[in-house]
């Protein structure tokens, strides 16, 4: 039997190939970074705006790697990035009011039926304390332990530094089963839900297991196709490590008491 390989690339390729030279001022808006970010490298780009952007610190980046410069631009604002084609979309942080869930079970019935389910254990993911640094430079620590985690940022001074640590350590200290990957054999699938789960942007997934609901965030996916069959494995993250409030008890962002204030 034939067997063919394809392999395609997107705009982080391009990202991935590109140097960025720039300068920023102190106060510059993370989306006006990720504008200047998709100019110089030539991809159209749009964003979703659903809290006025995070500032940076004065930055300089000298033939720097583009898709460098755009991730600790993204953790600067803990927002999400998708990729399409040769463009780009950026949500702000409170991106989470945007999710689409879709339903899965292993009963099938209303939802879509998957092949297999995979969970992380509960230490995967998991870290004690967070270091923030800015551009490379000064760390700010927060937390203590043993397990550690590091994110590149552009915040704007320390104290900024230390509200993205308090919000990404309180994703990090989630100790609860995470499901990490989902089979679907589309030959089953009579529905276009799998390929409006795919191909959209900032979706997630319920599953249910035994009578349990699991919920996680699409972060990437692979189809698998042959004569017989085509399989979709969906790559995931726990809702539970990005569900966080940004304001409390206003529609579109949850409840106080109910969940972890962001920043």
């Amino acid at each position: 039997m034939d067997t063919w390989t394809l392999e395609l690339e997107d705009a982080f390729a391009v990202l991935g190939r590109s140097k960025i030279t720039r300068t920023w001022a102190a106060g510059t808006s993370v989306g006006k970074v990720f504008q200047d970010v998709c100019t110089d490298t030539g991809l159209s780009y749009s964003d979703v705006v659903a809290v006025a952007y995070k500032t940076i610190s004065a930055t300089t980046v000298t033939a720097e790697s583009a898709l460098s410069v755009m991730q600790s631009n993204l953790n600067t604002e803990q927002g999400l990035l998708f990729a399409s084609g040769d463009s780009l979309l950026l949500y702000s942080r409170g991106w989470q009011q945007y999710t689409f869930f879709y339903n899965y079970s292993d009963a099938g019935g209303a939802a879509t039926r998957y092949q297999q389910v995979q969970f992380l254990s509960m230490a995967d993911n998991y870290s004690t304390y967070v270091v923030i640094t800015i551009n490379g430079g000064s760390a700010t620590v927060v937390g203590t332990g043993l397990y550690s985690y590091q994110e590149n940022t552009y915040a704007a001074n320390t104290g900024a530094a230390t509200d993205i640590g308090n919000y990404v350590l309180g994703g990090l200290a989630v100790q609860t089963n995470t499901p990490n990957r989902m089979t679907v054999l589309l030959n089953d699938e009579t529905s276009d839900r799998v390929m409006n789960n795919l191909s959209n942007s900032n979706t997630g997934v319920n599953i249910t297991l035994r009578g349990q609901t699991y919920s996680a965030n699409v972060i990437g996916f692979t189809i698998s196709s042959d004569t017989q069959r085509t399989l979709v494995t969906f790559n995931l993250a726990g809702t539970s490590y990005y569900n966080f409030l940004v304001l409390g008890n206003t529609a579109g962002y949850g409840t106080l008491d109910y969940n972890r204030l962001g920043f």
